[in-house]
C-alpha cells in the first residue's frame, strides 16, 4: 500500500473513532457544566406501607370487646352470698384525629349481667356508659402505638331481680356523671386498619336503687374495670 493510501485509511479510522467517543458521550451524563451539581435536597417517593390513621383530618370507626368487673359499696341492703365476678363488654364508636399525635372519639359500651344470688332470687347488675374521649398517641415503632386517655360522659347501671317462684321480675335503672381513664397500644397491622388493645377505668360515682320490697339502697363509689381488645377502621 503506498503512503497516500495509507493516509487515508488512517484519516477515515480517526474519524470513526472520533465519532464513537461523541456518541458515548452523549449517552453519559457530562461532570463540570451548570447544574450538574446543587444544594437542593432530593425529591424521594414514599411509596412504603403507611401507618393507619396517623394523619390529622381523618375519620375513623371502632369497635370493642373484652371482659370487665365491677367494684363498689353497697350500702342499705344486704350483700349477697354467691355471683359472678366478671361479664364480657363490648362497644362502639366514631373518631376523628385532629392531630397527628392527638384523636378523639364518641363511644358507647355496653357490659353483660354481673349476677348475685338471693334467697329468694337472682340479682343482676348491667352497666353502660356514653363517653367523648381524647387520646394521645405517644409515639410509633414498627407500627406500634402505645396511647393514654381519658373521657367525660354518662354512665347506666341497671339492676333486676329475678325470684325464684315468680314469673315476672323487677328492674330499676340510675344514670349519671361518669369519667374514665384508658392506657393501650395500637398495632397498624393493614392500610387503614389497626388493632387496639387497651385498660380502661371507668368511674361512675353513686348509683341508687329500691328493692323490690321499697327499701332504699344504693352502690357507692362504682367504677367498672375493663380489658378490652378491638378495631379501628380510618378513612382517607
Amino acid at each position: 500500500m503506498d503512503l497516500p493510501m495509507r493516509i487515508g485509511v488512517l484519516i477515515g479510522v480517526f474519524t470513526v473513532a472520533c465519532g464513537g467517543a461523541h456518541a458515548a458521550d452523549d449517552a453519559l451524563p457530562r461532570l463540570g457544566r451548570s447544574g450538574d451539581f446543587s444544594l437542593a435536597l432530593p425529591t424521594l417517593d414514599d411509596d412504603g406501607p403507611a401507618t393507619a390513621g396517623t394523619t390529622a383530618g381523618q375519620w375513623y370507626l371502632r369497635t370493642n370487646f373484652g371482659v370487665g368487673g365491677v367494684q363498689g359499696s353497697v350500702a342499705g341492703a344486704t350483700r349477697a352470698n354467691s355471683g359472678t365476678d366478671t361479664a364480657r363488654t363490648f362497644g362502639v364508636g366514631v373518631g376523628y384525629r385532629f392531630l397527628p399525635w392527638l384523636r378523639g372519639d364518641i363511644t358507647a359500651d355496653y357490659m353483660l349481667a354481673l349476677t348475685a344470688d338471693r334467697p329468694l332470687g337472682v340479682n343482676s347488675l348491667h352497666t353502660g356508659a356514653v363517653m367523648a374521649n381524647l387520646y394521645w398517641d405517644m409515639f410509633t415503632i414498627a407500627n406500634i402505638t402505645p396511647y393514654v386517655g381519658g373521657g367525660v360522659g354518662f354512665g347506666m347501671a341497671n339492676v333486676r331481680f329475678k325470684p325464684f317462684f315468680a314469673p315476672a321480675g323487677w328492674g330499676q335503672t340510675d344514670v349519671g356523671f361518669a369519667w374514665n381513664a384508658t392506657a393501650g397500644v395500637a398495632w397498624s397491622f393493614a392500610q387503614d386498619w389497626s388493632l387496639d388493645v387497651s385498660y380502661r377505668y371507668a368511674a361512675m360515682g353513686t348509683q341508687e336503687f329500691t328493692t323490690y320490697t321499697g327499701v332504699p339502697y344504693s352502690i357507692d363509689d362504682m367504677a367498672t374495670h375493663q380489658l378490652r381488645i378491638g378495631l379501628r377502621r380510618t378513612f382517607n
